[in-house]
């Protein structure tokens, strides 16, 4: 995910315990006009330099009510969640998001 371009709308959920490699792909996607919107679905932790990176492009957040419990794929031992999640969007991800998935949490915008 990181050495192929990315292209038009991206979802990323990146691997919690390394996220700012992922914000800096998306800082570069952006620049360079390859991503034209994109959402991240990331702990909510707003004390991390990926968190506020990733907030001066994804400016809407919407905060989950309960905590996003993962199904391990097959073979893998499952974990339990025990940290809240958030999803991360630009302008453009929100427009096209269902009004079935902006009703699970509570939707803010950064304020510049």
């Amino acid at each position: 995910g990181l050495e192929l371009p990315w292209v038009g709308i991206v979802l990323c959920n990146p691997p919690y315990s390394n996220i700012l490699p992922w914000a800096l792909k998306l800082e570069h996607e952006t620049r360079i006009g390859n991503v034209t919107g994109a959402a991240f679905l990331v702990n909510a932790d707003h004390s991390t330099r990926w968190w506020k990176r990733l907030t001066r492009l994804l400016p809407n957040r919407l905060d989950f009510d309960q905590r996003i419990q993962f199904k391990a794929p097959p073979g893998a031992a499952p974990s339990t969640n025990n940290k809240p999640q958030s999803l991360l969007m630009d302008d453009e991800y929100l427009s096209r998001c269902s009004s079935d998935l902006l009703c699970v949490g509570t939707l803010w915008r950064v304020q510049r």
